[in-house]
Order: C-alpha cells, then structure tokens, then sequence
C-alpha cells in the first residue's frame, strides 16, 4: 500500500493499495518446499490464541471475501487450523479459490489497520465502524479474482461496493465486466 494525499490542504489522505494475483502466495509463507501448512491465525496476523470474532476488521475482512461462510465453519482447529496450497498433506488444504479469498482478506486486514491507525493518530478516537475505514479507498486489483467463481466474484465486489471503496479492476474474464461497470 502507499499513502496518498490530496485534496485542499490534504484533507484527503487515504492508502492506495494495489493488488495483484499470486498462484503461489501460501508457498511463500509455507517455506521452500511448501506443503508444511501454516496456522491461520499466523496468517491474518492475528496475535496468540486472539479470538478472531472479537477482532473487528478480521471479521470485516472475512466478511467482505466470504470466508466467514466459505472456510471457518470448515476448521477443525478454527484460526489454530494449519493450512496449506498442497492436497496430499495432513493439513487442511486450500482451494485456488480459497486461496485468492484469503489472500484478499490479509490485504483488506493490513489496509484496514493502516487506516484505523491513521485515523487514531489523527482524531484519538478509535470508534470508526471497520466498514467505514475504506470509504475513499482507492483499490487497484490485478486480475486477483481469476480463482473465484464468476458469483464469488460478484459478491465480492458487490461487498466492497457497499464499504464505500472504489474498485479499479484489471482481469482477464470480460464476460462479468457487464455486471461490473458502475459498482
């Protein structure tokens, strides 16, 4: 993400984040030869045993990428779960699709803190709705949708429509961009 200003005064000063799609982004977490899996919560940056439902922008996050009803409810371990990109492995394995969500909700989860601690920095006041934090967030996806459905697609976007973010959006499927123009 890279913080940008603007606006009389630099009234307006929000991350710009840019996102693109990684095949391989659990491998990198999981170290050289993958398929060691990772725990979830080590993921989200979540800190030692936090319970995910009370740490409100994670919850946004998962929210905003389905993940709330797509992954969670599957983990034997909740966030403790380790996953992985690898299918033959004693861990739970991640979907292309789940992956591209996941990769997502960590993006949202950074950007959401950046903007929270901007906005407690600024006000002292730590009460802003997560939802409310990507209102004139400018965010810029790479094709980072390939591994969803065309209707997690447009759930996705849909949700971070009614967030107040503005999607600029780059993919290679063209067919849903009909549905996309205006949101």
């Amino acid at each position: 993400g890279k913080e940008v200003q603007g606006g009389e005064g630099g009234g307006l000063r929000r991350i710009l984040s840019l996102v693109t799609a990684d095949d391989d982004f659990l491998n990198s977490f999981e170290g050289n030869g993958g398929g060691g899996g990772i725990p979830l919560e080590d993921l989200l940056g979540l800190e030692g045993g936090a319970d995910v439902t009370t740490d409100r922008l994670v919850m946004m996050a998962l929210d905003v990428t389905q993940l709330t009803n797509a992954l969670l409810p599957k983990l034997s371990s909740g966030m403790r779960t380790v996953v992985t990109s690898q299918e033959c492995t004693p861990h739970f394995y991640l979907s292309p699709s789940l992956q591209t969500r996941l990769s997502l909700a960590m993006t949202l989860i950074h950007l959401l803190r950046c903007q929270q601690q901007q906005q407690n920095s600024g006000t002292g006041a730590g009460n802003t709705p997560p939802h409310a934090l990507l209102r004139g967030t400018v965010l810029l996806l790479d094709d980072v949708t390939a591994g969803m459905t065309e209707r997690e697609e447009v759930l996705f976007l849909g949700r971070l429509k009614r967030c107040g973010a503005t999607v600029v959006l780059s993919k290679k499927r063209w067919r849903l961009m009909r549905n996309c123009v205006g949101r």
